[in-house]
């Protein structure tokens, strides 16, 4: 009885591992089916659908920002960010706030800009793969770039230190009137002990502001507009298509896709259109971003010595715009003003996007993208 039990034991387990056997070869033919057909799909996408090869393109400019989106150069002593941020011009705002504002509000958005932007490349190197292109959340991390990456330029373009620390008061108002909002709808909830100290905190900020006559700051659309136009004034490869032409078509579509508004889906009806709007949007969001980097990193340093943490792409351009806002040259060069931007020529260069001589002539290719 013995021998009869270990035998149908020694049977069962036997079987046991002729089913898992079973099983493991199954899912390994199955999934170089799956390869196949996805390796399959790639290269009839890239046959029939142009705009596929144009995001593959930004994708790989977009990896450069990987590891600065967590490890930016940091502001030497003397450096134009350092000297924006001395003296006593912030007053009870250091206490209050932060004792470097034009430090923070400049370098976060771009951070933020390159966290969303490489978050773009991950969800990309899964197509491929999977099959699943996820659309909405590339377009609407898209729009987040040009968002943050416009904040930055507008906070830095300007070669005027007073500018720049007024526009950091500016968005120091903007983003406190937002904090008050979010600290008077915890006041009212349970458990919300300590938030009236956040909410007089605020208060008083905001009464240094006004005592100061610090005015609100731009709208984001104003931003980005801005923002745009610094780009087109500025940017070393100006055979670019122009910024200024097609970030608010961009911005207005992604932006609707963002939202959940339907009036962009009449502009996605196929595969073409669809990667056509993603290659526009990282198009935009690339150059943006990279533009936002090079201006901090060329004030983040006092020698014009651009360090290895700046992407390799774009320490030419930063090398290059680095004279404009040297310690000594702040506010002595007056800067074209015009309704759209407020800047001046920089020597040519290479860079990242429209920071580099990559040929753009072929960018704008969905008709009438963002138009209502």
């Amino acid at each position: 009885m013995a021998k009869s039990a270990k035998a149908r034991k020694a049977k069962r387990i036997r079987e046991h591992k002729a089913r898992e056997k079973t099983r493991r070869e199954t899912r390994r033919d199955g999934a170089r089916k799956v390869d196949g057909l996805a390796e399959a799909r790639a290269v009839l996408t890239r046959a029939l659908v142009p705009s596929r090869e144009r995001i593959d393109v930004r994708i790989e400019e977009a990896r450069a920002f990987e590891r600065w989106r967590v490890d930016p150069s940091p502001p030497e002593d003397g450096s134009s960010i350092a000297l924006d941020d001395s003296g006593e011009w912030q007053g009870e705002l250091r206490e209050l706030v932060s004792d470097s504002l034009v430090f923070d509000h400049a370098l976060f958005p771009a951070m933020a800009a390159a966290d969303n932007l490489t978050t773009v490349v991950a969800a990309v190197d899964e197509w491929d793969g999977t099959g699943v292109t996820r659309s909405i959340s590339v377009i609407a991390l898209c729009r987040a770039v040009m968002e943050a990456a416009s904040r930055t330029i507008w906070v830095l373009s300007s070669e005027d230190r007073d500018e720049r620390r007024d526009r950091a008061l500016r968005i120091t108002k903007d983003e406190v009137l937002r904090q008050k909002k979010f600290a008077e709808a915890l006041s009212v909830g349970e458990g919300t002990e300590g938030c009236d100290d956040g909410l007089a905190r605020c208060k008083k900020v905001l009464d240094e502001l006004d005592n100061a006559s610090v005015r609100g700051a731009q709208t984001m659309e104003q931003m980005i507009v801005l923002a745009a136009g610094w780009v087109d004034e500025n940017a070393p490869n100006r055979d670019n298509r122009p910024m200024g032409e097609h970030v608010l078509a961009m911005y207005s579509i992604t932006s609707g896709v963002a939202h959940g508004h339907t009036w962009p889906t009449r502009y996605l009806t196929d595969p073409n259109s669809l990667f056509s709007v993603i290659a526009d949007s990282l198009y935009v969001a690339v150059t943006l971003l990279g533009a936002a980097v090079v201006l901090y990193e060329a004030q983040a340093t006092a020698t014009g010595n651009i360090g290895s943490k700046c992407p390799a792409t774009l320490r030419d351009a930063a090398r290059l715009m680095y004279p404009r806002y040297a310690p000594g040259a702040s506010g002595l060069t007056p800067f074209r003003r015009s309704s759209r931007y407020e800047s001046r020529p920089v020597a040519r260069g290479r860079g990242q996007g429209d920071w580099s001589d990559h040929d753009e002539q072929q960018e704008a290719s969905h008709p009438g993208a963002g138009r209502p």
